[in-house]
């Protein structure tokens, strides 16, 4: 591998449909930017995210024990075996659904069943968050969904997200949600992304911080250039594409903790002064171009 010394990797953007420019896109770039870094909301195999659907009570298990500490007990977590009569044994959402439902964060129905495609409303999803976070019934005013709501939105939670109680969360909606949920306070006053070790300031996320830590790059790739780990995760320019592999000349970052790796197409002379492979655009911050 070379080490760059004269690159500029050319920022592309994750295009969301939105007006470019907006509070609205740039916002909403913002919390996937953070929810895709941390594996929080994960796309299809081509790395799309589907924002405009409803969210599903399976996707929002699964959000839950991504934003927990307990993150890592997911994956051994109910295989083999549900709790709930429509969560069969091989379900993708099994071991989340088990895990939200151990700790109390999401329960089934009198009838037994979870019903885990069924749409998430605004009161569940915000219910869900106060749990994981710490909230419990004493810290709340009145009864169910107006005090949720009203101790969600005092908290900065519902900031971005039209609509009340009764409202069917998209995707989009829940990367809102879960954006503020890890800049805001729990019951101790802390911010509760600290609890998660992620270092939290005005309420947001330093991603460079979270991903960084054992992150090697820029390498630019020679000819044949194989990795010595085998990457779960593949981002190229700055979309996950499971199919992406790296070519000659090809710019790279790697985290092989988290079995990660960015690739970057597009490049031109320059110097780099800041770069985050992690961020859509890539933070790129060019000073005296060549």
């Amino acid at each position: 591998m070379k080490r760059i010394s004269l690159i500029l990797i050319l920022s592309l953007l994750v295009s969301l449909a939105l007006p470019a420019g907006s509070f609205a896109a740039s916002s909403a770039q913002e919390a996937i930017n953070t929810l895709r870094a941390l594996q929080i909301m994960t796309g299809d195999e081509r790395g799309d995210l589907h924002l405009d659907r409803q969210l599903t009570r399976a996707q929002l298990a699964k959000m839950l024990c991504a934003s927990s500490f307990l993150k890592d007990r997911a994956d051994e977590s109910g295989l083999g075996y549900s709790v709930f009569s429509d969560v069969y044994p091989a379900h993708w959402a099994g071991q989340y659904i088990k895990l939200c439902a151990e700790q109390g964060w999401l329960s089934g129905y009198s009838d037994g069943s979870f019903r885990p495609n069924a749409p998430v409303k605004l009161e569940e999803a915000c219910s869900a968050c106060l749990k994981l976070m710490g909230y419990t019934a004493s810290d709340l005013n009145g009864g169910y969904p107006s005090a949720q709501l009203n101790k969600a939105a005092s908290l900065g939670l519902t900031d971005q997200i039209r609509g009340g109680a009764g409202t069917c969360l998209s995707r989009q909606d829940a990367a809102f949600l879960f954006s503020s949920l890890l800049g805001a306070d729990t019951p101790q006053g802390a911010a509760y992304g600290q609890s998660l070790g992620l270092a939290v300031s005005g309420g947001k996320v330093d991603m460079i911080q979270a991903v960084g830590k054992d992150l090697k790059g820029p390498y630019v790739a020679s000819e044949g250039e194989r990795l010595s780990f085998i990457p779960e995760k593949i981002y190229l320019n700055g979309k996950e594409d499971a199919g992406a592999a790296l070519s000659d000349n090809d710019v790279y970052y790697y985290n092989e903790g988290l079995a990660s790796l960015w690739i970057y197409t597009e490049k031109t002379s320059g110097k780099i002064d800041q770069i985050s492979p992690v961020l859509s655009p890539s933070m790129l911050v060019v000073a005296g171009r060549s």
